[in-house]
């Protein structure tokens, strides 16, 4: 047997369908605008004419149609003007007017990077050209880099400049000259030279 459930707003007793809280539609409704009253200030200043208005939901930013169409009015003048720059950048470029630095100063005072997001808003086609254009150069300029090739690893090479090194294979290179073949023994002067070696390092 399923469990009454009692409505916050009206009081009412009923029998929920899954996650139902109230037990009509006006209550749900009635629950709503309550909750946007507490969210939603008294008073905020309007984005255009900088007027306070009482707004109706939390998110609105301006006082009427009227600001709001003002407001997207200014938005597309400030893209038009924003896209005539761009191509009168574009175009001193493909005329050799602008240097690459030149070029680069020019779009940041635009507010245009490699970086899509940059922008703050969906770029129009001259600007992602420029944006194009910026990454190509810093792809060049990365190529343009010289790289270190890969070498083996060589075991020995910390020893290559330390002397006592040098001089035990010095000695040993001595030994292999001077051994006896037919006694399979070292010379006198070679083992002596590898002793003194061996001491050196060790003082």
């Amino acid at each position: 047997m399923q469990v009454k459930k009692m409505c916050p707003i009206c009081g009412t007793k009923f029998r929920p369908m899954g996650r139902q809280r109230y037990d009509k539609p006006a209550c749900a409704a009635k629950a709503y605008r309550r909750r946007q009253k507490t969210t939603t200030p008294a008073l905020m200043p309007c984005k255009q004419c900088a007027k306070p208005f009482p707004p109706v939901r939390s998110n609105q930013s301006y006082c009427g149609r009227k600001c709001a169409k003002a407001a997207d009015n200014s938005r597309q003048q400030a893209v038009k003007r924003s896209e005539e720059a761009a191509r009168e950048i574009l175009r001193q470029r493909e005329a050799g007017e602008l240097m690459e630095a030149d070029f680069k100063a020019a779009a940041a005072n635009l507010g245009i990077t490699r970086d899509a997001t940059s922008i703050g808003r969906r770029p129009t086609p001259a600007e992602k050209m420029i944006q194009q254009a910026l990454y190509d150069a810093e792809a060049t300029r990365r190529a343009q880099i010289p790289r270190r090739e890969p070498c083996g690893f060589d075991p020995l090479a910390e020893f290559a400049y330390d002397p006592h090194f040098l001089r035990r294979e010095q000695a040993i290179e001595e030994h292999l000259r001077t051994k006896d073949w037919e006694g399979q023994g070292p010379s006198i002067g070679a083992m002596q030279a590898l002793g003194s070696s061996d001491d050196e390092k060790g003082t």
